[in-house]
């Protein structure tokens, strides 16, 4: 009984910290798209430039 609760409790977790890292990836993508937004409205540069800056 034990031995079942500690696995489904380890499978709830992993499913869990997936779950939340795939929200977290999101989070991040759609800041880092904000950013380069912002970063690109501020200097008025061409969009390949400032990708370029981000990504490197």
């Amino acid at each position: 009984m034990c031995g079942i609760a500690v696995s489904f409790h380890l499978f709830f977790t992993g499913t869990l910290q997936k779950k939340l890292y795939k929200t977290t990836k999101i989070c991040y993508t759609v800041l880092n798209v904000l950013m380069i937004w912002n970063v690109k409205e501020t200097l008025h540069v061409r969009p390949q430039s400032g990708m370029r800056f981000y990504v490197s």
